[in-house]
């Protein structure tokens, strides 16, 4: 479906609740039921019908024209959060994150909610059986199979700043984990020691070892690919332990927010494989981030007719 709007020449965009002969600018309270915008805007699949096709041109409930996505580039990314170069440009202009793609889908809804996750294949340029009755289950299976064609480290950034806590499994359970995510971008394998240098000097890490030495040790490891297996999502990633739980890491990953800042998870040791972690604890160990080999948990309910193992390519 999405390809199938990319290779359009033009998409018509119908706003059924729309009366006047201009495109809304303003958040009102018309549109209480779909965040203060028209309820177009809040559906599941209509996101690739916005992102995907040369040019969508706009109408309201009585066919009357008003408005396209290119000319109204900066109203739409007040509404969807989504940047004003997207529309102008299209999505291939730059380069942008997995987390910050899920984050234009975040609060977006759909009648079933298996729909949530197949509506965004063609974003990510995957595909995989539609299978009505999986439910959640359909949006873990989505990270996994954009997992197989990127490195992205963002995958995992949901929730940067800790407002929905939760632990276990290292997927989103569904695109809202997203939402704070519009910023995040990705740090290149030839960026991420650098940036890493320089959390170490922001919070005062450092150990036994000098940091040129850490550096070189840190530049042999870094970036390596995911390899997904039944066992787990394996990846290499920069850890620190927390002084009074050392069974728990911080993990900085390889993306940013706007103003430079790494984005860090915590993960916790069940045995072999790591889940995410929810931890009031704050002080962690004045070390260098040690890189580390780590097996991470996914849903249990993969087995080996639904997971299939492999490389995941960078």
């Amino acid at each position: 479906m999405y390809r199938w709007y990319q290779n359009s020449q033009i998409c018509y965009a119908y706003l059924g609740d729309v009366e006047e002969s201009s495109f809304p600018s303003q958040r009102t309270s018309r549109f209480s039921r779909s965040n203060g915008w028209p309820e177009w805007f809040v559906r599941g699949w209509t996101l690739q019908e916005l992102i995907a096709p040369r040019r969508v041109e706009f109408f309201n409930r009585h066919w009357m024209h008003i408005g396209n996505a290119q000319r109204l580039a900066s109203v739409l990314e007040r509404i969807t959060r989504i940047p004003a170069n997207v529309f102008r440009y299209g999505l291939a202009s730059e380069r942008r994150s997995i987390a910050q793609i899920m984050s234009w889908a975040a609060d977006r809804q759909t009648t079933r909610v298996e729909d949530r996750a197949y509506s965004l294949m063609g974003l990510f340029g995957v595909s995989m059986p539609m299978l009505y009755g999986e439910g959640t289950r359909a949006f873990q299976r989505l990270q996994l199979e954009i997992m197989r064609t990127s490195s992205d480290q963002s995958i995992f950034a949901w929730d940067p700043y800790r407002r929905m806590p939760r632990s276990g499994n290292v997927l989103a359970d569904d695109p809202s984990y997203f939402l704070d995510c519009n910023d995040i971008q990705r740090v290149e394998s030839d960026q991420f020691v650098n940036k890493l240098t320089e959390y170490v000097h922001q919070h005062r890490l450092g150990g036994h070892e000098s940091e040129s030495e850490w550096r070189r040790a840190a530049l042999s490891q870094q970036m390596e690919g995911f390899i997904a297996t039944n066992g787990g999502i394996q990846i290499t990633v920069p850890t620190i332990p927390y002084r009074d739980h050392p069974s728990v890491f911080r993990v900085v990953l390889a993306c940013c927010n706007s103003d430079g800042k790494l984005i860090t998870i915590d993960l916790a040791s069940r045995g072999l494989t790591y889940d995410r972690f929810s931890i009031h604890a704050t002080e962690i160990c004045r070390t260098y981030p040690l890189f580390r080999r780590l097996y991470l948990t996914i849903a249990s309910h993969y087995g080996n007719e639904n997971f299939r193992g492999g490389m995941i390519r960078q």
